[in-house]
């Protein structure tokens, strides 16, 4: 195998396991913050193939606990995740039938 095939192979490597670590911070925030409301979870953290180290987290709620705004918990999971998080509510984004068609609905 070549210098530059093994260096691809590894950045491949290396890059799932940090989309597997990013998904596993991901639940214990959405967890500890919005426990039981349903997240839709989508774009690359979805995909270990195309996740990368300046990947973002591009979450939906379905609705908001009292008290919570979405730039509140975008912080909160920003700073978990230690990656930004882009999060809107569900029924006001125009990707809407997109996200349900192809994002994963967690409840934590």
């Amino acid at each position: 195998m070549s210098l530059l095939a093994e260096h691809r192979a590894r950045v491949r490597r290396d890059n799932a396991a940090l989309c597997r670590r990013t998904r596993a911070l991901l639940r214990d925030s959405l967890a500890r913050h919005v426990p039981g409301v349903p997240v839709w979870v989508y774009g690359s953290v979805l995909h270990e193939e195309r996740f990368q180290p300046t990947s973002d987290v591009d979450l939906a709620v379905e609705w908001l606990p009292a008290g919570m705004t979405l730039d509140y918990l975008q912080s909160l999971v920003s700073r978990d995740v230690g990656r930004e998080a882009d999060v809107c509510l569900l029924a006001q984004t125009r990707l809407r039938t997109q996200i349900a068609a192809e994002g994963e609905r967690w409840i934590v």
